[in-house]
């Protein structure tokens, strides 16, 4: 079990990941997003949940570094039924320049064609879905 804190040293980088809504609506508040992602995540650590200031950014300080890795591979995570997109957090950028408007999921699609299951069908798909995030958030 590898803790973020070692010592009296705090790893805060290391072990937290900045969101933000895939919303163009208000987003859910910060109370209902935490404990909704609490019932969610089921940490084995505690959780720090602070709203940065700036563009609705809320920030997740892990106590656990296993605990940000499963949220991590297990996401996308959604409140309310809006995506939430989760970044890991760098030294080197700020948490503005960010780029919250691009997030890997699974689509599943559902009546498609047997002979359309092809790389060309889904890159299709792709494309589609790929164009449409940069009108929904602002």
């Amino acid at each position: 079990m590898e803790a973020c804190r070692s010592g009296l040293v705090a790893h805060p980088i290391r072990c937290s990941l900045a969101g933000k809504f895939f919303t163009s609506l208000v987003p859910p508040s910060l109370d209902r997003t935490e404990s909704t992602l609490r019932q969610q995540w089921k940490l084995s650590g505690s959780l720090k949940v602070l709203p940065l200031e700036k563009d609705n950014i809320i920030l997740f300080e892990f106590e656990e570094k296993r605990d940000k890795k499963k949220v991590v591979k297990d996401g996308p995570w959604n409140v309310d039924g809006i995506i939430l997109v989760l970044k890991e957090c760098s030294q080197d950028i700020s948490m503005a320049d960010n780029d919250f408007s691009v997030a890997c999921f699974w689509v599943k699609v559902t009546g498609l064609p047997y002979f359309n299951y092809t790389v060309a069908e889904a890159e299709k798909i792709g494309k589609r879905l790929k164009t449409a995030p940069s009108r929904v958030l602002h």
